[in-house]
């Protein structure tokens, strides 16, 4: 079946991996870019047939514009989202990831096109250990409401209740990704900052670590999957930060992270970010929502993905490979060793 799919945040390391495979399997694509955005992820990009993308300026903000661009379209994958894991900015995060997933939503039922919303498992229960949560763990106590975690609940919302009023989604939910095409130096800043030998202490919780390229393959999939109205985590490797940092600096010849942090290091860099934000008025990247976060236990199964769509997930040394080679081959970091995965395209089972 050719498809002819609309891809939302297409700029982005998972919409640009998303956009990538369809066109490499002979699909056809459509995007909705910004006017200001950076077209270096799409640039020369076409179908195995020659087809070159429809691109069309706009915002998933602007109802308009999202009806025009998928007015050719068979399917969609929404996948842009505003990310900032903090405090601050909720207002700007429920204008884009709450009524832009709503637009998108009413836009395909509108249509009448199937379509794949992209979560996060950040909207997901937590077990509050290191016990894996699943499609099923109630969202609730253990989970901490910063703003992009409150935005992206309410926009699974919004898609929830639009399907129960005929809209054909299938809503996925996916882990901690590295991997190519991470043109806006999204998961890569963990690889640039390690690449400096700094910290040497970790955070204290762990992530649940895919590659962005397995994670498309696997919405891929959920587009051709028959049954709607479905939910799948398309998460991977369940590692402390600390295994995976040591795996990072091994692979790309740092500084080991010698310990975690204790926990008055967090509470005291907690209480620092707190005042920092109070002085100037601007949340920074780290801030402590994101490192209350980093304090969690985000280890999720992916043994529904397995079963029902065939999702895997390539090794873990692969992984952060693929990513790092890919950031040396674009000039953003100076590599430290000649090292590159045998086998690039190669998948195994997830194991958690």
């Amino acid at each position: 079946m050719k498809m002819n799919v609309l891809v939302t945040g297409a700029t982005g390391l998972l919409g640009n991996n998303v956009l990538r495979q369809l066109l490499d399997a002979g699909h056809h694509a459509q995007v909705l870019v910004r006017p200001t955005s950076d077209l270096s992820a799409i640039d020369g990009l076409y179908s195995r047939d020659g087809t070159p993308i429809g691109i069309h300026q706009g915002d998933v903000t602007d109802k308009d514009s999202v009806r025009r661009a998928a007015n050719e379209a068979t399917h969609i994958v929404h996948s842009a989202a505003d990310i900032h894991i903090g405090w601050k900015g909720l207002d700007r995060q429920r204008h884009v990831n709450v009524s832009g997933s709503r637009n998108v939503g009413e836009i395909a039922a509108e249509l009448g096109i199937p379509m794949v919303h992209v979560s996060t498992v950040n909207t997901l229960g937590l077990t509050g250990t290191k016990a894996l949560a699943n499609e099923g763990t109630p969202f609730g106590k253990h989970n901490l409401p910063t703003t992009y975690v409150v935005s992206k609940k309410e926009a699974d919302e919004e898609i929830e209740r639009l399907r129960d009023r005929g809209l054909n989604a299938t809503i996925v939910y996916p882990g901690f990704m590295f991997g190519p095409n991470d043109w806006r130096l999204s998961s890569g800043r963990m690889l640039t900052g390690l690449a400096q030998g700094l910290p040497l202490a970790s955070p204290r919780g762990g992530c649940s670590l895919c590659d962005a390229r397995d994670v498309a393959d696997g919405i891929i999939k959920a587009l051709l999957y028959q049954k709607p109205n479905e939910g799948f985590i398309l998460a991977g490797h369940n590692l402390s930060y600390l295994e995976l940092w040591r795996a990072i600096s091994k692979e790309i010849g740092s500084i080991y992270p010698l310990f975690r942090m204790g926990p008055l290091v967090v509470k005291g860099s907690k209480l620092f970010c707190d005042l920092s934000t109070r002085i100037t008025g601007k949340e920074g990247t780290v801030n402590s929502g994101m490192l209350g976060m980093s304090e969690q236990w985000h280890y999720y199964s992916s043994d529904k993905a397995i079963q029902v769509l065939d999702y895997k997930v390539r090794p873990v040394e692969q992984i952060i490979s693929d990513a790092w080679s890919w950031l040396c081959d674009q000039g953003i970091v100076k590599p430290k060793k000649s090292k590159r995965s045998s086998n690039p395209n190669g998948n195994t089972k997830v194991n958690v």
